[in-house]
């Protein structure tokens, strides 16, 4: 998994802790994107895509 995205100097959002994010892939297909450190803060998606084909 890419190292998330480095958050904006206008404080528009919370700041990333590079070390805690972690993805999980189910048998199904769907993705979890969640912190290691916070069982609370995750999200969950059907399906993944590269960035590059978002471009």
């Amino acid at each position: 998994m890419p190292a998330p995205i480095e958050n904006s100097s206008g404080g528009d959002s919370l700041p990333t802790t590079h070390d805690r994010c972690a993805d999980l892939e189910l048998e199904d297909g769907a993705v979890v994107i969640y912190d290691t450190k916070n069982h609370n803060a995750w999200i969950q998606s059907d399906d993944a895509v590269e960035l590059s084909v978002l471009a």
